[in-house]
């Protein structure tokens, strides 16, 4: 008989880093020996929708469990008394799982998964009070890296990678100059970047980065790809610079890999991250990254980093991302670096039949 899992997204899907990982486990699944269900604890993007439909995967959409918790909790209990799962895996950034994995214990669930995906919360005082709680009632504390694990748990947990498909991101000239031409990009630097216009992502220190690039390289551009709510902030603030035409704002996308292979350099400034999955993606496409030091260190798998303070002047960000633009170097040994460093794709099935067990 097959195991019953059900994952939890505690946010909203789209294809950022803990949504990718997500499809992942769902992709390196042992299918004969697991069902998977997916329970979207406040929604997903139409995309997302499709990419759940054509694995056949079900999923069930209850109340928004942050905005009307009060409905969500007897949604969710009726939900795991219907259907008997075997297993409960939450994903998300703070304690707060703990009133998911409280509702499977009450429920019988034998195995209750909290997957740390970040090393902090958008509610810290919410978050110091649960976190004894939530050690309380998971049995199987799971996390990206270590950091995001000592961020959400008081005892030992397992680490499972934010691995991708190297392949998928390995440096490809012929797809280089096939979208560099579809972008209109000649020989100018292209600095890139991948990720939500939130504030986290911190798009108005990245577009204030850019700006110091082109006093120094007035030619450069820079390729934006994402969207979000202060996407309209953002398309202000580069207007008020007078540097519309040397930043192509192009919207999500379902080809990152070949776009980051038009890229010179990746730019990621965020206020926080975990694991960043885009970074390692760009590292396996052979880009030199450079990355705020709230960054993850575990992020650096290969020797295309560096990491700067945003405290440090503009003028010494510009001058690296330059520095690291015009690096002489074999980008095919980016991919292979992620691979040695075991963040493969193929390391994962290994992972997920330890994690579900």
């Amino acid at each position: 008989m097959k195991r019953k899992v059900l994952e939890i997204s505690t946010g909203i899907l789209r294809f950022d880093g803990m949504s990718k990982v997500l499809i992942s486990l769902i992709d390196n699944a042992p299918r004969d020996k697991i069902e998977i269900s997916v329970l979207l604890g406040k929604g997903a993007i139409p995309e997302f929708y499709d990419e759940l439909k054509k694995r056949h995967i079900r999923y069930f959409e209850g109340p928004d469990r942050e905005l009307d918790v009060k409905h969500y909790i007897p949604y969710l209990r009726k939900l795991l008394k219907t259907h008997h799962f075997d297993v409960v895996h939450v994903h998300g950034n703070s304690a707060t799982m703990a009133l998911d994995l409280f509702i499977a214990q009450t429920c019988g669930v034998k195995t209750r998964i909290a997957h740390s995906h970040n090393t902090i919360s958008k509610h810290p005082r919410v978050h110091a009070v649960m976190k004894p709680f939530l050690n309380m009632v998971a049995n199987r504390p799971v996390a990206c890296g270590q950091e995001a694990g000592k961020f959400l748990f008081n005892k030992k947990f397992t680490i499972v990678p934010n691995c991708i498909d190297v392949e998928k991101f390995r440096f490809n000239p012929e797809a280089r100059e096939e979208e560099r031409k579809k972008l209109g990009i000649g020989d100018e630097l292209l600095i890139g970047n991948v990720g939500r216009f939130t504030y986290q992502k911190n798009h108005q220190f990245l577009i204030r980065i850019f700006d110091a690039v082109l006093k120094k390289e007035p030619k450069a551009k820079l390729l934006l790809i994402g969207d979000g709510e202060l996407l309209d902030e953002i398309k202000k603030q580069v207007s008020s610079l007078g540097i519309s035409e040397n930043v192509i704002f192009y919207g999500t996308s379902d080809h990152v890999n070949r776009l980051m292979q038009a890229m010179d350099c990746f730019l990621l400034p965020s206020k926080y991250e975990g694991l960043s999955v885009t970074a390692l993606e760009a590292q396996a496409a052979g880009l030199p990254c450079i990355m705020t030091d709230t960054i993850s260190r575990e992020t650096e798998k290969s020797h295309l980093c560096e990491f700067l303070s945003e405290s440090d002047s503009l003028d010494k960000w510009a001058s690296s991302v330059i520095k690291m633009c015009n690096r002489n170097q074999d980008r095919v040994q980016g991919a292979e670096e992620v691979v040695r460093a075991g963040y493969d794709m193929s390391n994962l099935p290994i992972v997920v039949r330890k994690i579900w067990s």
